[in-house]
């Protein structure tokens, strides 16, 4: 199909009628896999078929969802094709005027009864109501949308409604859900590539890393950031990455990830929806450094310049509530501090999540000085399975009762945070922790046993369930059926495990899986991935 597509291209106006009528019914899928391929061949198809031609319209259509895919929302909306600029209108930021035609087009005078573009209209009141935190809502409208088209005339469409799916399910801190729908998409992400695939990993990615899974979490990343650079998702990633590196103590690693986020070029996608990831990691950089004023600059001036992205300020404030109240705490920033407590407060009455509900009663507790509400986020953050949260509001907690003379109480805490943050190998936190509770008389006392960094201990459990698929013979695509994941996500771990045991093939690692269950591999030995 690609080179088709680039043949018409370079062909002039020969075969003209063809060249029209192969486009409007191609543009579909060569939309999904090379965008900026479809834009330039719809474009040269338009102008050849001429205003009057029965095939406009759709060429129309199609161009309007191309330029949106590629990245050049602007030039979408310019198309005037309503269903689909309100998708790119609140990209933009422009949430009200996106709902306003969303609404028209949805309202019993909508004119055509076409399907698909009322399910544009739908994702766009999703997202409208998602960036308002009204996750409920969202559910149902992306659902509508999904029965509506259930075999989309744009697959890409159906895609990007249930990753849309997916994320609101995610922010109701419902995992599982959030876990299905990615993984029901998986392999059309797969087939059909574009800015769908990187997306497709950030997702899982984010998913792990909020319920603690950091080394697969790493592993989606990596899988994801190839074919995230020319969609501008490999910032979002290459932040998460720098997150992930900091809070286990890679300070080298992490200002890899984060030169390269500050010089990454590409269109616009859906990348500012994730604008919070990189800016978490470069505060959270310079608080490493002992540079606390500088990290709350860098979150209190993303804030200020929200007004006119996705969501503005309240959107992106839900995700960095809790460490912009922290270091305003810590800078003398009292008000900014309340302020940012009492808008997480609303935020979370609205959404219901308990994510956001523990970042209320630790914003609270962390501004009122009152360890029961530290206390009582890490339960929430328990109920929402966000370790991490739950490993800090414990320390912080454990830092105020030994203030308040209870040292008991604080130390056990500590303990259980710091239980926490070894099975996240989050180092830095350890450090940072035990630092401030030693500042006020309080010791863990014994530290149990270091985790490993190398052999088969270092291993997580998705890492040996592949070793032992890999052990059986299967390839790189059947351990991803099986498991449900990517390709690339199962290559990425097959790297990750060779290097932590000190194996260079995959009979390697065959043969030492099975010394390490006490027997000998097959005669049949071990087929390479393709």
């Amino acid at each position: 199909m690609l080179r088709i597509a680039e043949h018409l291209l370079n062909s002039g106006t020969a075969g003209g009628a063809w060249m029209v009528a192969w486009t409007a019914r191609s543009a579909g899928p060569l939309t999904a896999r090379a965008p900026q391929l479809a834009v330039d061949l719809l474009g040269r198809s338009l102008a050849l078929a001429g205003p009057d031609d029965p095939l406009a319209g759709p060429l129309r259509l199609h161009l309007t969802v191309a330029l949106m895919c590629a990245g050049r929302s602007r030039e979408a909306e310019a198309a005037r094709f309503h269903a689909f600029a309100s998708v790119c209108l609140v990209s933009m930021g422009r949430a009200d005027e996106a709902e306003a035609i969303a609404e028209r087009l949805r309202g019993p005078d909508a004119d055509g009864g076409d399907a698909a573009a009322t399910a544009f209209a739908l994702q766009t009141l999703a997202i409208v109501r998602l960036l308002g935190f009204r996750y409920e809502q969202a559910l149902e409208l992306l659902r509508e949308a999904l029965r509506i088209v259930p075999e989309s005339p744009q697959s890409c469409h159906r895609l990007a409604l249930q990753l849309s799916l997916a994320n609101c399910h995610l922010e109701r801190d419902r995992t599982g859900a959030a876990h299905a729908e990615p993984a029901a998409g998986r392999r059309l992400a797969e087939q059909r590539g574009g800015f769908f695939l990187p997306w497709y990993h950030l997702s899982e990615a984010l998913l792990l890393f909020r319920t603690g899974r950091w080394d697969d979490a790493d592993a989606e990343i990596q899988a994801g950031r190839e074919p995230g650079e020319h969609f501008g998702m490999s910032r979002a990633l290459r932040g998460l990455a720098a997150l992930i590196a900091l809070h286990q103590g890679r300070g080298p690693e992490a200002a890899g990830h984060l030169a390269a986020a500050r010089a990454g070029t590409g269109t616009e996608t859906i990348a500012p929806f994730y604008a919070h990831l990189t800016l978490r990691a470069e505060a959270l950089d310079h608080e490493v450094r002992g540079a606390t004023e500088q990290a709350f600059a860098v979150l209190a001036g993303a804030l200020d310049a929200a007004e006119g992205g996705p969501g503005g300020r309240p959107a992106l404030l839900s995700f960095l509530a809790v460490d912009v109240v922290r270091l305003a705490l810590a800078c003398g920033e009292t008000a900014t501090a309340r302020q940012a407590t009492d808008r997480i407060e609303a935020i979370a009455r609205t959404s219901g999540a308990p994510h956001h509900h523990a970042d209320a009663l630790r914003c609270r507790g962390l501004l009122a000085g009152r360890p029961e509400l530290l206390v009582e986020a890490a339960e929430r953050y328990e109920e929402a399975i966000r370790p991490l949260g739950v490993a800090q509001s414990s320390c912080e907690a454990a830092e105020l009762l030994a203030r308040a003379g209870r040292p008991d109480r604080a130390r056990d805490l500590l303990r259980q945070a710091v239980d926490r943050y070894q099975q996240l190998g989050a180092a830095w936190d350890i450090r940072r922790d035990e630092a401030r509770l030693r500042a006020v008389g309080i010791r863990r006392g014994h530290h149990g046993e270091p985790q490993a960094g190398a052999g088969w201990d270092s291993l997580t459990a998705t890492q040996l369930t592949v070793a032992s698929y890999v052990a059986q013979g299967l390839s790189n695509p059947e351990i991803a059926a099986r498991m449900f994941v990517s390709r690339r996500t199962t290559q990425t771990h097959v790297s990750h495990i060779l290097a932590r045991l000190g194996l260079s093939s995959r009979v390697e690692l065959a043969t030492a899986y099975a010394r390490r269950q006490g027997r000998e591999p097959g005669r049949s030995g071990t087929r390479r991935s393709p």
